[in-house]
């Protein structure tokens, strides 16, 4: 949810009057917000969190920082053990004036946003942020001013409100949202109870048109409060907009705002989402292959200067080593070692003799160079460059094995973040018994339910099935019986034509790669599981008795998305819920591959929030639908 509007205020403030007489225990600076943590007797702790555009009351717990800043503590000073006397919206504007025995809070959720502390003279004693307007300042010391007035939707005159739509020439919709402070989806609604078109220019209304908008405008504040959330949005009461779009409700409008924020909350730190299990190991081993990494390059480095360091000083260590050779071969390399190593060095050069390995140490440019005074000088260096390929083969394997890792640890975080970003953008529905069926919402809004095996098929018969109900199944025999629920109303040909549609798509008939097929509808009470005299009805079977309405399908189904869920319908159905949708007939592709190419068209259609769901559903929500596991995308 984006931000309140002035009508959202309106209804807020109704239910905050439960919040009067609370007491203000604490005061917290998180962000872009300031958290109060209320006590009342009524409502018990909680917390009024201030943002820059929205404001709402919860009880669940906050995090919060450990250290408060300045301006919090300039808060906590003023207003800690204050009690909250009452909440007004102030004519109509996004501003509440919170007021206490000794100061007023009010907060300005427009603009950048603004909380600024006044005593009861006006005199404004802290603020959030100084901020000037060519007609207005808000500044420490300086008495608060009001916005400069409008017009006030609560208790315009028809005279009034068509003299302002005189002076536009915008739209009516964009002229209420702006103008009134209704909102955009407040303003659609007026318009659309007023029946008047909502694309007509402003200065084009009559006295007549400019009426009917406007006591449809004050229609908007006599709703009884019936909170719902859809699409992250929440809203006090139903809108036209929505009225045939799943929602979820609540039992009042600040659960509603509070879920809805929250909920916007989570998503902002959603992309820094870790998950905790797994995360040290790929880490610790991520940073052993970073630090062998290095090491060995520190290593490589080192030996191809050594093996430098030999051929630059190649005569000066042979004739050295020649000399050592020819004093052991005279007095044995025991005492060569004790007088190299003692106080009466050789050679400055010589810094050890290793007997077992047979090398002598000698230093040049300022590196240990192990020579083996029994071998070609050469080889020694030669030695060198044999270790620095050895090494090098390694840091090949181990930038390998270091990518893998990063993989693995991108992939996780990925998966971690879709799995929050999927409870964010598509929190777990409200489980109902159909749910465990192949279902759909026909156009006229009927659900039709299918069976998915014989087991099923008989389930959904037997215990689900009522009187007034239509029954539907395709002319071939395994084909899934189809209930459209009537719910005590009469259900249209409409939707039973869908019905039909749906139980073909699901029958032999998609698997075989027909067009079309015959399908038929009954009542109930034609339904038995009495079998003519010497035969037997298998399970999931059943005998229709009488006379039987028959009809031809096309079968063609459509992949849409639906309150962001992935839905494959039959097309009317889908169709009433969204334009945008991936039509899908028989045929001889995979699944998975049907899948894929369906989501990549469907993605191609869709807004920058619906791409946002697609991007965290896999492709296997796709295919899993498809009849038959294969299919075909309809070009």
């Amino acid at each position: 949810m984006e931000e309140l509007s002035s009508l959202d205020i309106f209804y807020l403030m109704k239910e905050f009057s439960v919040l009067e007489r609370s007491k203000i225990r604490k005061v917290y600076v998180e962000m872009d917000e300031v958290h109060f943590s209320l006590y009342s007797a009524q409502k018990g702790s909680g917390t009024l969190v201030i943002g820059k555009n929205y404001i709402f009351y919860t009880n669940k717990p906050l995090n919060h920082s450990p250290e408060p800043n300045a301006y919090c503590m300039h808060i906590r000073k003023r207003v800690i053990g204050q009690i909250i006397s009452s909440f007004e919206q102030i004519n109509f504007e996004r501003i509440i004036k919170v007021s206490t025995r000794d100061f007023d809070i009010i907060v300005e959720l427009f603009s950048k946003g603004n909380i600024i502390i006044t005593d009861k003279e006006g005199k404004i004693i802290s603020l959030r942020s100084s901020q000037s307007w060519k007609d207005r300042e808000l500044k420490s010391g300086l008495v608060y001013e009001l916005p400069p007035s409008r017009i006030s939707p609560v208790d315009m005159k028809v005279a009034e409100f068509s003299d302002a739509l005189s002076e536009s020439d915008k739209k009516i919709v964009p002229f209420l949202a702006r103008a009134l402070g209704l909102g955009g989806k407040f303003a659609e609604e007026a318009v659309f109870r007023s029946g008047i078109d909502k694309n007509t220019v402003c200065s084009e209304f009559d006295k007549v048109s400019a009426g009917k908008v406007c006591k449809s405008v004050k229609s908007l504040f006599c709703e009884k409060i019936d909170a719902y959330v859809v699409d992250n949005d929440a809203l006090p009461f139903m809108v036209g907009k929505y009225k045939d779009v799943s929602v979820k409700r609540y039992d009042d409008f600040n659960s509603a705002l509070s879920s809805a924020f929250l909920l916007d909350k989570e998503m902002a730190v959603v992309k820094s989402v870790k998950k905790a299990v797994g995360k040290d190991k790929l880490e610790l081993r991520l940073n052993v292959q970073n630090n062998r990494l290095k090491g060995l390059l520190v290593s490589i480095d080192e030996l191809q200067k050594k093996a430098e360091s030999v051929y630059s000083h190649y005569g000066e260590i042979e004739k050295l080593v020649a000399q050592l050779k020819d004093i052991a071969s005279k007095h044995g390399w025991e005492k060569v070692k004790k007088k190299v190593e003692g106080k009466g060095k050789e050679s400055t050069n010589i810094t050890g003799i290793d007997l077992k390995d047979k090398v002598v140490s000698l230093k040049y440019d300022d590196l240990v160079l192990d020579v083996y005074y029994e071998e070609n000088l050469a080889k020694s260096a030669d030695l060198y460059y044999s270790k620095m390929k050895k090494y090098k083969a390694k840091i090949d394997g181990l930038e390998k094995s270091k990518k893998n890792s990063e993989e693995e640890i991108k992939c996780r975080d990925k998966t971690a973040e879709d799995k929050a970003r999927k409870r964010v953008l598509r929190p777990p529905v409200k489980q109902q018994w159909y749910h465990s069926f192949r279902w759909f919402i026909s156009s006229e809004g009927f659900v039709c339910v299918a069976g998915k095996d014989a087991k099923s098929n008989e389930r959904l018969i037997k215990k689900h099935m009522n009187t007034d109900d239509v029954v539907i199944h395709a002319e071939l025999a395994g084909s899934p019986f189809v209930v459209v629920k009537s719910e005590g109303k009469v259900v249209g040909k409409k939707s039973i034509h869908e019905a039909g549609i749906f139980g073909a798509c699901y029958s032999r008939a998609w698997n075989i790669g027909v067009g079309s097929v015959d399908v038929f509808s009954a009542r109930p009470d034609q339904v038995s599981k009495e079998a003519p005299s010497g035969e037997f009805i298998s399970k999931g079977s059943f005998m229709i008795y009488g006379k039987k309405e028959y009809y031809n399908v096309e079968l063609k189904l459509a992949f849409g998305l639906i309150n962001n869920y992935v839905n494959l319908w039959p097309l009317d159905s889908i169709g009433k819920h969204t334009k945008k949708m991936v039509v899908i007939v028989p045929g001889r592709d995979k699944a998975k591959s049907v899948g894929v190419a369906a989501k990549k068209k469907l993605y191609a259609l869709c807004s920058k929030e619906e791409k946002e769901v697609l991007d965290i559903v896999g492709v296997d929500e796709f295919a899993s639908k498809i009849p038959s596991a294969k299919g075909s995308v309809l070009k």
